[in-house]
């Protein structure tokens, strides 16, 4: 078998994922779209992200759903002494999102955002350093996003930020906006571990479905927004409401430190055992054949054709 973690991301792994190199060939979410045309035959998932009833619209592979969010993410290596959160005159916003995630779709919704905002606010935008540092294009970036706002929003827009001074100035604001339609997923890991409130956009796909589900498995789910207009009033409300947004911040940090956290998003032993087993089934040909998705259980982990199929 031919395991890809990101086919797509570069033209090399796309390139070889329209190959068949392998009789058993899986993608996985480090790009999470479907090649639509491509050789590989499953799409790794995890139950709590996936609407099954899209995975044929979704997917031209055949998904498989592991227990949980179906990746594992690794907590930043980063940490700071937590400041309690307190009310404040002004505020810092943050916004981390790679250059393509930007455009007039979601421009329009953070404009209308801080029209009817009326506390004073620092928006710091990430555009990711592999985008835009020494990259002649950053200026007509930053342009458009002084267009969008009024001259009274302080826009500072972090231009090639290492690792290190990226995590360092995201923990110095109050709260974060996520981008949509490509949501971020690292990104919400980032805020959960420097505990900060994330309001984020819940769509149909993998990529601004996996922030929302990482939010909804540690009982964040008033962070989500199922549409456009719940984004724009979520998102005032945690820029508005001191004691919204400070209730949320103390709870995140609860959560980081009672082991919620890391046992819900950081740890995933049953999404290992359950991904293990399933290619080892898969290359001994104990799948049974078909299109819908596959739900692998915890009941089912290291049992042969007991894998149950989602509508």
């Amino acid at each position: 078998a031919i395991i890809f973690p990101d086919a797509g991301f570069d033209v090399m792994s796309l390139i070889l994922a329209n190959m068949r190199i392998a009789p058993v060939q899986i993608n996985m979410t480090g790009f999470p779209i479907s090649l639509f045309g491509g050789k590989t035959d499953y799409f790794i998932s995890g139950s709590d992200v996936e609407d099954l009833g899209l995975a044929k619209e979704n997917y031209d592979e055949r998904l498989v759903c592991l227990p949980g969010l179906g990746a594992i993410h690794e907590r930043p290596k980063f940490s700071t002494d937590f400041k309690p959160p307190i009310v404040k005159d002004e505020i810092i916003v943050g916004g981390s999102w790679i250059g393509p995630k930007t455009h007039y779709y979601l421009l329009d919704m953070l404009s209308e955002i801080f029209k009817n905002v009326n506390k004073k606010c620092t928006f710091r935008i990430f555009p990711g350093m592999s985008w835009f540092h020494g990259n002649k294009s950053y200026k007509p970036y930053v342009e458009t996003f002084s267009d969008y706002f009024d001259e009274s929003l302080n826009l500072q827009i972090i231009d090639g930020a290492e690792m290190k001074e990226y995590l360092e100035l995201l923990s110095e604001v109050d709260c974060v906006l996520d981008s949509y339609p490509w949501g971020g997923s690292n990104t919400c890991s980032d805020c959960i571990h420097l505990n900060k409130p994330v309001i984020m956009r819940e769509g149909s796909r993998w990529y601004n479905r996996i922030g929302p589900a990482m939010l909804r498995s540690v009982g964040l789910d008033e962070l989500i927004a199922t549409t456009n207009n719940q984004y724009i009033d979520k998102s005032v409300r945690i820029i508005e409401d001191d004691s919204w947004r400070i209730e949320l911040t103390n709870r995140i940090y609860e959560m980081n430190n009672n082991g919620v956290i890391d046992k819900k998003i950081y740890n995933c032993e049953e999404g290992i055992h359950a991904f293990t087993n399933f290619v080892r089934d898969a290359i001994d040909g104990n799948i049974v054949s078909g299109k819908e998705p596959i739900i692998v259980n915890c009941a089912d982990l290291g049992r042969k054709n007991l894998y149950k199929t989602g509508r």
